[in-house]
């Protein structure tokens, strides 16, 4: 049962945790390929950027979880997970492609 007290909704809520996830994973993704010489060698530093591009990938239901209305909150649901499939498909082979040095 949702407290109508609260001072914020659901809605603003998830969006917001959404815009917070993708800009931690992205600065963060963008930080470590920046700085770290040779990132793509190193399994921990490869590992990590995966691990953080696939969180940033899952983020991208929230929107849809934000949506108030039933049957358009179940259409972007449906199209958002259809994206995060694509968006998984190309990190999950590198994941399990990883050879270690």
């Amino acid at each position: 049962m949702e407290n109508k007290n609260s001072k914020y909704d659901r809605s603003s809520v998830l969006l917001i945790v959404f815009i917070g996830v993708l800009f931690i994973t992205s600065i963060t993704i963008m930080m470590l390929q920046t700085f770290v010489d040779n990132w793509y060698d190193k399994k921990a530093i490869a590992t990590t950027l995966l691990i953080l591009s696939i969180l940033r990938n899952i983020s991208y239901i929230l929107p849809a979880l934000a949506i108030k209305s039933k049957n358009l909150k179940i259409a972007g649901i449906i199209v958002a997970s259809i994206l995060i499939l694509c968006l998984l498909i190309s990190p999950a082979k590198i994941l399990f492609t990883i050879q270690p040095h």
